[in-house]
């Protein structure tokens, strides 16, 4: 039983937890939106791929947690039998033999390796991959992958270039290729389950989870996969693949219930102790999750027993049944208990029962009083409620999509597939309308019609399409006609509908994914992060959505085209220079007021309106420092730094360029190439 003042400090961790985003309604607001980004993906760009770990789960211990995404390569499927081949696809047959559980060989057969070395079968958009598969065969007697020629000549497309000038663009890490963050896992999809998931799907569950409704979708909706890493005490290490079932795994973590995700979240946020004892240092979170999975299944800890005023008890036994799996050598598999994850690892007892005693005496109250703290703290600051951080965040995914392809039946798509999707029905049309703006401008460019001059009708009708329909939130539409105007020369136009926008002296609550969620004035583009209890809160998003302020989103669908001797450009030059920086998956957020404000700074410019530019440009100033101490604010002094500039306030433009350099140490960072211009210019004119 667990001691009474363990009950109590529970329930205050398990509000606590809640208080820093670790709720089941956090969790269902990570799992639409990581659901809905997923078939955005292959619905506009054809490709699968999947984003697991803590941050698709829920679990990431903070904003700058390591991201995993695993994409599948399309037009292949591996088997392990021969019967109901699909003539349009190409198959890779899984032998097993000589392979420990949950790893195999993947071998072409003599008729689909003809077939796969024709090209005649190899999808456009994956067609470099192909070329670093067919460098990655060996042949033996047989054709098979090399899972280790496979690491080094399959790159995942899409990738961020390199940091800084002595950066490579990429290191591999395993089977992963890691990139800015972000660990990209190229994987064959199976076309059935595997022997040993079948298995799993029918053992025997005294406590009934995870319940027959999910085991029975995930086997009929959930694929398995293989990814290229061998079991490292096998002789043919360099050509096994592992089965993967992160996706099933993630599916296992959202069912859940409170206490069970929780306990698997301060379990977790323990395993940043293991490295302060030798007998933990190999232990890792995957390690945890497989023990967490047990225990949730296990009749050892009752379903009844998995609730809030139990949680460091459930965590106690957790950490118990690590110390029982350490000293056994065995940890199985949760979905192949064949493959034990302590093969080949040596544990001494007695430094095992040293670190787990010490653990769950010191460090896990030590953790409980940081959480503790932590809740206290975040209760005095802006609190923003899953549902509108889920809908910032599908937002954005939204918009990175639905600006790259026009796709007048999208909506009807989204709808059937997500009907709780209606929501984000403004944000689509603004990004489909984007989208539409940019087809227009690619046809001109091909008839060699002017982009600029002359089009202030077609500007209007993009406007129009813009702001139809709802607000999606207080400031986006007006932004984007702004930005519309801007790039078709009506700068009038861009003045009329800034100057409402940035004369708004209400707070507005901005939940950012730049930084902590704030509130946020426009007119002097102050940010604050304690509560303000006279700040109308959002209550209903049908309703409220327009004290709302969401991160100005660019990507792919923004970059340059150079068409007939003209550029297509539907962003301001420092943006879309930005652009050019980084590779088709990169998407960059900006400040909302910070564009705002260098959009009417330059129009004055043209306008020749110097007074209120100067005006402006205080105000400018300022918001820029506000914005210190964001992810975005070297992206801001860039913006400032190029008005500067054109104003012919040099010396100040060259500080803002200077400070970005700094902030962000990047040759990613575009104000690397604006003070290279500014100093040649500067040369060229005092020579």
């Amino acid at each position: 039983m667990p001691k009474p003042t363990d009950k109590i400090r529970s329930l205050q961790i398990s509000n606590a937890l809640d208080t820093e985003s670790f709720g089941l309604s956090q969790r269902e607001e990570t799992k639409r939106t990581q659901l809905i980004g997923q078939y955005l993906e292959e619905y506009f760009w054809k490709n699968k791929s999947i984003t697991s770990g803590g941050r698709a789960e829920g679990t990431a211990l903070d904003k700058n947690s390591d991201s995993d995404v695993m994409g599948v390569i399309g037009g292949i499927l591996v088997v392990e039998n021969d019967h109901d081949m699909d003539e349009n696809v190409i198959y890779i047959s899984a032998v097993r033999t000589g392979c420990c559980p949950g790893y195999c060989k993947l071998k072409f057969q003599a008729d689909q390796y003809s077939k796969f070395m024709s090209g005649q079968y190899t999808p456009k958009e994956v067609s470099t991959i192909y070329e670093g598969i067919k460098r990655s065969i060996i042949t033996l007697s047989d054709q098979y992958i090399s899972s280790e020629l496979f690491c080094k000549n399959v790159i995942p497309d899409g990738l961020i270039p390199g940091d800084n000038f002595h950066d490579i663009l990429y290191e591999l890490n395993g089977p992963a290729t890691r990139n800015a963050d972000v660990d990209f896992v190229q994987a064959f999809e199976m076309r059935q389950w595997p022997k040993e998931a079948k298995a799993w799907i029918t053992r025997c569950r005294k406590n009934k989870w995870p319940c027959k409704a999910l085991l029975k979708r995930l086997e009929e909706n959930i694929p398995c996969y293989v990814v290229a890493i061998g079991n490292k005490s096998s002789a043919d290490k360099d050509m096994e693949w592992r089965l993967s079932f992160v996706e099933i795994e993630r599916e296992l973590i959202w069912s859940m219930n409170e206490t069970q995700f929780k306990c698997f979240v301060i379990l977790k946020r323990l395993t940043q102790f293991f490295g302060r004892y030798s007998a933990l240092k190999d232990i890792t979170t995957y390690h945890m999750k497989n023990i967490m999975f047990w225990m949730c299944e296990t009749e050892k800890v009752p379903q009844e027993e998995w609730i809030p005023q139990n949680l460091i008890t459930c965590v106690k036994r957790c950490l118990r049944k690590l110390k029982k799996c350490m000293k056994d050598g065995k940890l199985d598999h949760f979905i192949i208990p064949e493959n034990n994850l302590f093969q080949n690892k040596t544990f001494v007892s007695k430094e095992i029962d040293h670190a787990i005693n010490k653990l769950q005496r010191n460090e896990l109250y030590e953790l409980i009083s940081e959480i503790r703290n932590s809740g206290k703290e975040l209760s005095t600051l802006l609190l923003i409620s899953p549902e509108f951080m889920g809908y910032s965040n599908t937002c954005k995914s939204m918009w990175r999509y639905c600006c790259d392809h026009y796709d007048p039946d999208f909506c009807r798509f989204i709808l059937d597939k997500f009907p709780e999707a209606r929501i984000l029905l403004p944000c689509v049309q603004i990004a489909q309308a984007k989208a539409k703006w940019r087809k227009k401008l690619i046809k001109m460019a091909w008839r060699k019609e002017p982009l600029c001059s002359g089009t202030r009708n077609l500007a209007k009708r993009v406007v129009k399409n813009i702001k139809e329909g709802s607000e999606m939130d207080f400031s986006t539409s007006t932004i984007y006609a702004a930005i519309v105007h801007f790039m078709h020369g009506n700068y009038d136009d861009v003045l009329t509908e800034l100057k409402p926008l940035l004369s708004n002296k209400e707070w507005k609550i901005y939940p950012s994914s730049l930084g902590t969620p704030m509130y946020l004035c426009f007119k002097s583009g102050e940010m604050h992060i304690k509560r303000k209890e006279t700040v109308r809160n959002v209550e209903d998003l049908h309703r409220d959505r327009n004290n709302l302020v969401n991160d100005l989103c660019t990507g792919n669908s923004d970059r340059d085209m150079y068409i007939n001797g003209a550029y297509v450009r539907t962003l301001p030059y420092p943006l879309a220079l930005q652009l050019v920086l980084n590779t088709w998956r990169a998407v960059y957020r900006c400040n909302p007021v910070i564009i705002s404000y260098y959009l009417m700074c330059m129009s004055q410019l043209k306008l020749g309106h110097l007074e209120a530019m100067k005006e402006t440009m205080c105000h400018f100033k300022n918001a820029v420092q506000y914005n210190k101490g964001r992810r975005d604010y070297h992206l801001s002094l860039v913006l400032l730094g190029h008005c500067l500039y054109w104003s012919g306030d040099i010396e100040t433009a060259f500080e803002c360029f200077a400070e970005s350099m700094m902030v962000k140490k990047s040759v990613l960072n575009v104000a690397v190439y604006h003070m290279a211009f500014l100093i040649n210019d500067w040369t060229r004119c005092n020579i």
